[in-house]
């Protein structure tokens, strides 16, 4: 079992091996802002690879590290398993992609035609490929005393300034107002600010964060996108706090809702239930 120091860069670590190391993490740290040490416990224990993140892993491999992606990932043949040569084509299928994530021809398909898209944009293609860097690099350090661990996508040198690039897939269009809108909800903010922390923290001159926003939707359309270094900062207190609920989670795995609290409506509901008390006044 590899046991990184922190702090460290490690190249070339196999995701397998990353993901299996016990630290904290954005993808953990996303868990605990929305629900309790129980439920980052339980999701641990009982990882689920959903049809999102099954693509945008296959994604990442195909644009980033386009050879290696036969060795993750598997194409299932079209057959109907339910004749004899179609369940044999299948059987055989499972048996030579053992190890390998399996993905259907049309998840193929998207992940062509959204990589396609990547290769077409300029800046895109530039921050994937062109400029001088480094795909998939593991970060290791202490933030506000925690181990923790970072997985960049890419990394690359402007200038003598290292910039941190994050291939992002969505749903929604590509748009600044979309993205921003992503940017909230999944709290992109929140990575932004700790991988510069982790940046820093191993000794990198980080300057910039950097997402590459691919549609999932036909036309694919990309989109590039500087995080304001200004929004990054105002990100400082959420990841003290959330640091701080993680360590609630080392010293409580099991713990969930605790005690009795006042409750209401969200703020939005609130403001309605004002306006119209303020409207039955003035009637």
């Amino acid at each position: 079992m590899f046991e990184p120091t922190y702090p460290c860069i490690v190249h070339g670590l196999p995701a397998s091996v990353y993901h299996g190391i016990d630290a904290m993490s954005y993808s953990r740290l996303r868990i605990l802002d929305k629900a309790t040490p129980a439920h980052l416990t339980y999701q641990l224990a009982n990882p689920v690879d959903s049809d999102d993140f099954v693509i945008g892993r296959a994604l990442h491999s195909y644009v980033l590290e386009r050879s290696n992606f036969t060795h993750e990932f598997a194409v299932a043949p079209k057959v109907d398993r339910r004749t004899k040569d179609g369940k044999a084509a299948y059987e055989a299928f499972v048996s030579s992609s053992a190890g390998k994530t399996a993905i259907t021809s049309e998840q193929f398909a998207m992940v062509e035609a959204m990589s396609a898209s990547v290769m077409e944009h300029a800046d895109a293609y530039a921050f994937a490929h062109t400029i001088p860097g480094k795909p998939e690099v593991s970060l290791f350090a202490m933030i506000n005393g925690i181990r923790t661990k970072s997985r960049l996508d890419r990394l690359v040198n402007v200038d003598g300034e290292d910039v941190i690039v994050d291939l992002k897939t969505t749903r929604d269009l590509a748009s600044r107002e979309e993205f921003e809108n992503s940017i909230w909800r999944y709290g992109y903010g929140t990575q932004c600010n700790l991988y510069l922390q982790m940046a820093r923290a191993v000794g990198l001159n980080p300057r910039h964060f950097v997402f590459i926003v691919i549609e999932k939707k036909p036309p694919h359309k990309v989109a590039v996108y500087r995080m304001s270094d200004e929004v990054i900062e105002m990100f400082d207190p959420r990841v003290l706090e959330l640091t701080n609920k993680y360590r609630t989670y080392q010293d409580s795995p099991n713990r969930g809702y605790v005690g009795i609290n006042d409750i209401g409506v969200p703020s939005w509901a609130l403001r309605r239930l004002e306006n119209e008390i303020g409207e039955s006044i003035n009637v």
